[in-house]
């Protein structure tokens, strides 16, 4: 699986906290303290994606007892795990009408009704028979689904 991380987790983590209500001095301590947090955590991702050697495994131990002996190490990882997920694009279904009908330029691209069975049916005819003059996919005067 491969690991995900942010490049910039305070930011994404002030944009959280800016759609919420304002902070009082303890909580926003803790935010700052959870911000660092996940700048180490970040670093400690990106440490495990390269290659292992003494050196890499020292830091990213480093950074872990750093994070641990502050007591910061689960709620960095539950946080950063949270602000991954909110971070993520979200679709929302749209809301279609009756009376919302798609024009110009999308419903010029869209297939011909009965297009897709002439493409069929040409593909399937000798190499020599197709021609460009035969068979048209844009306008045809036979009926869409009739049989070849």
């Amino acid at each position: 699986m491969p690991v995900t991380f942010m490049s910039r987790p305070t930011e994404v983590w002030q944009a959280y906290l800016a759609e919420r209500k304002p902070l009082g001095e303890r909580k926003a301590f803790k935010a700052g303290q959870l911000a660092v947090g996940m700048e180490i955590l970040t670093q400690v991702k990106i440490l495990r994606e390269l290659p292992f050697t003494e050196q890499t495994t020292a830091v990213c131990v480093a950074l872990e007892t750093l994070l641990m002996d502050c007591g910061l190490y689960d709620d960095a990882e539950r946080w950063y795990d949270r602000l991954d997920a909110w971070r993520a694009p979200r679709f929302e279904a749209a809301v279609v009408r009756g009376d919302d009908v798609v024009r110009g330029a999308s419903s010029v691209v869209a297939t011909p009704e009965g297009a897709v069975a002439r493409i069929k049916r040409l593909r399937a005819l000798p190499w020599e028979r197709r021609g460009l003059g035969e068979v048209s996919t844009s306008s045809s005067s036979e009926p869409p689904d009739e049989a070849a």
